[in-house]
């Protein structure tokens, strides 16, 4: 039961890390495009890949707080145990798990930079972790995540991310399967 609530804990993050991929995929708000980094260059390369947007991070991070709002208000009618949160600490839950999915999406973007792995190619287990490790992150500053909470949700991150890309890639919302 503990591994569900894990899971439940983390569905901000989840959404945070999958809607700039269908945003992008089904060109929604394509006004909001244009690349975090504004095409900075460091050391004579982008910092970040084009795919890293403005529109990925709003759309991310505002996902976060919708879903971490309706676990607060499935809390509120007592439906699910969630942590001793109050309201607004559940918007600053979900602000925090999806600025920390988004960032830590762009860290690893920002290394394969480093790396000169190209825009696209993959970086396998830091492509799987990177999103859930800036959630584990960032939302420690509010919740105690034990080490087996930590363990569990990375371990989960490497299983189902993969499986994820597929599907986005079969139902060719991806233009690859990684």
């Amino acid at each position: 039961m503990h591994y569900l609530y894990l899971l439940y804990l983390a569905l901000p993050c989840f959404v945070a890390n999958a809607l700039p991929v269908i945003f992008h995929g089904l060109n929604l708000l394509p006004g909001l495009k244009q690349p975090l980094d504004n095409g900075l260059l460091w050391r004579g390369s982008r910092l970040l890949d084009d795919h890293k947007t403005v529109r990925g991070l709003l759309v991310g991070v505002a996902g976060a707080i919708l879903v971490s709002l309706v676990q607060w208000l499935l809390a509120e009618a007592r439906w699910v145990p969630v942590p001793d949160l109050s309201g607004w600490l559940f918007v600053v839950y979900g602000f925090l798990a999806g600025l920390g999915a988004i960032g830590g999406d762009a860290l690893e973007s920002l290394i394969k930079r480093r790396l000169n792995i190209k825009s696209g190619d993959p970086l396998i287990i830091l492509d799987q972790l990177d999103y859930i490790i800036g959630f584990l992150l960032l939302t420690s500053l509010i919740l105690a995540w034990s080490w087996n909470d930590i363990m569990f949700l990375m371990l989960f991150s490497l299983v189902v991310h993969p499986i994820s890309n597929m599907v986005a890639y079969i139902f060719k919302i991806k233009k690859t399967y990684w």
